[in-house]
């Protein structure tokens, strides 16, 4: 059964796995029928499993997020919004992030507020804005929430952005 369920854990490779289970269970077995089946749902478990954890993970993160992205140091900012635009490329953490309008707003407000100053990490901070943006897009949820948090206005300003990938972005 162990080895039906956990091949990974012989040193042997799959195909003398199959035989293991062929040679204990006496040939064609519900065992060895089921083997394959049984090592998906295994995987499949383990796959909701880390998808609720990286949930949790960002869940827990959004509120410091967004205060960090309102933070009158540039750096950072800079630091938050680079960090949300890591943390949108995961499937679980962007459902989060587009189910929170006051980050989405928080990262608009943290590019527009640096208009004025031109700097690098003006440039810095629009790029990661724009990566964020894009990943939220993705999702339908996340195209809502940027339309509600009044995003729609900024992507239009980034689009004239003088840095180039600020607009390859999109």
């Amino acid at each position: 059964m162990r080895a039906a369920l956990y091949p990974e854990t012989f040193e042997s490779g799959a195909a003398a796995d199959e035989e293991i289970l062929s040679a204990a269970y006496g040939g064609d077995s519900a065992v060895l029928r089921l083997a394959p089946a049984a090592r998906e749902l295994k995987e499949a478990v383990a796959d909701i499993v880390a998808y609720a954890q990286d949930a949790d993970f960002a869940a827990k993160f959004v509120p410091e997020i967004a205060r960090l992205l309102a933070d009158e140091d540039g750096d950072v900012v800079r630091n938050a919004a680079e960090l949300t635009a890591d943390l949108v490329k995961s499937e679980s953490a962007c459902h989060v992030v587009c189910r929170s309008p006051q980050l989405v707003a928080a990262l608009l407000k943290a590019a527009a507020g640096t208009a004025g100053e031109g700097g690098k990490n003006d440039l810095r901070i629009k790029e990661a804005v724009a990566s964020a943006l894009l990943q939220l897009g993705k999702q339908e949820h996340g195209r809502l929430t940027i339309f509600k948090t009044g995003g729609i206005e900024l992507l239009v300003r980034l689009l004239e952005a003088p840095a180039e990938r600020v607009r390859i972005a999109f």
